[in-house]
């Protein structure tokens, strides 16, 4: 029900965050990596099969920055090994 949303589960309790929150009409947010640094997150959100871009946001919640507006396939993603950039 809704759009896929991303949440980061506590492992020893099951406790459930929520860190996206996809606007009512599309699919969702899918494909998460977090930076080897550990302080940022990258997300596809995805409108509809054929129509995504990446966003950005710290790891630890915020709100997500649109960093592409290809609207086009992404079938992966990898950040760099020293967090500076990402290859999609």
């Amino acid at each position: 029900r809704g759009p896929l949303r991303i949440a980061l589960v506590d492992i020893a309790t099951g406790r459930r965050r929520w860190l996206t929150d996809p606007p009512a009409l599309i699919r969702g947010d899918t494909q998460v990596e977090f930076s080897p640094d550990g302080k940022w997150m990258v997300f596809v959100r995805q409108v509809t099969d054929s129509e995504m871009d990446l966003y950005l946001m710290p790891s630890d919640g915020g709100a997500p920055e649109r960093i592409t507006h290809d609207e086009s396939r992404i079938a992966g993603l990898a950040w760099l090994p020293d967090s500076s950039g990402l290859v999609f």
